[in-house]
């Protein structure tokens, strides 16, 4: 009985580490659509990455404010600028929970919000975004 208690485990293990290659497959995939101006596949690619995370019941997680990120830049590359700042604002919300505050992925989301302000015209706003990724730099 413990035998096939401990199968059990093994395979649920299995199942959830499946389930997170396969997050980070679609996250790749979305990338590649990104850099390939195929932005309406690197958004459903990127949904999917995250819906994944979110099955596992990864609330608050690295990954998850990465994807938000990037999530964000490509509406950016659209132009759809609320739903860019949308994500943007979760993914800062993730990683500054997450990661400490001079991590790489905040100074890119700062600089996603510096250049979706500017191409918004909201020039302090935009500034002000980019004084922070100086202030990482530094």
């Amino acid at each position: 009985m413990g035998e096939y208690k401990q199968a059990q485990k093994c395979y649920k293990r299995m199942i959830y580490e499946s389930q997170l290659d396969e997050s980070i497959g679609y996250s790749g995939l979305g990338w590649a659509d990104h850099w390939l101006n195929q932005y309406d596949e690197s958004l459903s690619n990127l949904h999917k990455s995250l819906s994944l995370l979110n099955e596992l019941g990864l609330d608050i997680c690295e990954e998850k404010g990465r994807l938000h990120s990037s999530i964000g830049l490509v509406y950016w590359r659209k132009k759809l600028y609320s739903e860019a700042l949308e994500n943007l604002n979760t993914a800062l919300k993730i990683q500054q929970a997450t990661l400490p505050p001079e991590h790489p992925d905040i100074l890119a989301t700062y600089n996603r919000f510096a250049i979706t302000y500017s191409a918004m015209n909201e020039v302090d706003l935009a500034l002000e975004y980019y004084n922070k990724c100086l202030n990482i730099r530094l």
